[in-house]
């Protein structure tokens, strides 16, 4: 498998899941009108990702929209849904005067798709979170394997929150160092800035026999910036979405 980038909050979005918050980004659109219009709000949440995501640039221009009002669940709320062939814009909100509109932003094209949540009011952005993936590289085995292992490891060890470093996973199969009949698949954590992708320490490394329906052994390791040894280690293995962890260490 060709190594791939998934520009991912994987972890930061765990986080939002844990600990019931949000990213709390705020992004003003000083060209949409202050009327509190729904087609308004969703040009504001398109232009925020437009200047705020490079992988978006490509995807928020010469858009043609269909859609609009639909019906609402009671009386006193609204409910919007705009469409291109790529994008579908979902937006809720009361039926106040100024009303604050609750965003879910999808686009899909081919294997790559992006999910964004968050608000938006008199042209205001407040993103609560988002992810991209590679739909092709999400369903792998190996890497629903090292997934479900790192999830496993954050909701049961409450200890690794404060080195959740890292923004995104990028890897795929490696050599299997001369180990006839087994694969191994090697994943890296990864941040970014405005122009550079770089590892922040976590490594995620999955083997498992060439069988059917094979047990996938995963082991995770956390080395911060400077030291030369992990200091959180996790093994276990994966079959069938069930986990089983064998070892587990946190020595900062």
């Amino acid at each position: 498998m060709s190594r791939r980038v998934i520009s991912l909050i994987l972890f930061l979005a765990l986080l939002i899941v844990l600990v019931c918050g949000y990213i709390g980004v705020t992004y003003n659109d000083s060209s949409q009108p202050n009327d509190g219009n729904a087609k308004a709000a969703r040009d504001s949440v398109i232009a925020y990702l437009s200047e705020n995501y490079p992988d978006a640039q490509n995807w928020t221009s010469n858009l043609a929209w269909s859609g609009g009002r639909q019906n609402a669940s009671t009386a006193d709320l609204e409910a919007y849904v705009y469409c291109t062939n790529e994008w579908t814009v979902q937006l809720n909100s009361t039926t106040a005067l100024n009303p604050l509109y609750v965003v879910d932003a999808n686009y899909t094209k081919g294997d790559v798709t992006l999910d964004w949540m968050g608000v938006c009011q008199n042209g205001t952005v407040v993103e609560q979170g988002y992810v991209v993936y590679d739909v092709d590289f999400l369903a792998v085995e190996p890497y629903q394997a090292a997934w479900g292992a790192l999830q496993y490891m954050i909701e049961n060890h409450e200890d690794v929150l404060e080195y959740l470093n890292a923004y995104g996973l990028t890897g795929g199969r490696v050599a299997s160092e001369g180990v006839v009949g087994s694969e191994r698949y090697r994943y890296v954590g990864v941040a970014w800035n405005e122009t550079t992708l770089y590892e922040v320490g976590w490594v995620i490394s999955v083997e498992y026999p060439v069988v059917p329906d094979p047990v996938y052994s995963v082991n995770i390791t956390y080395v911060p910036a400077g030291a030369v040894q992990a200091i959180i280690n996790w093994q276990g293995t994966w079959q069938d979405e069930a986990l089983t962890e064998t070892l587990y260490s946190c020595t900062p």
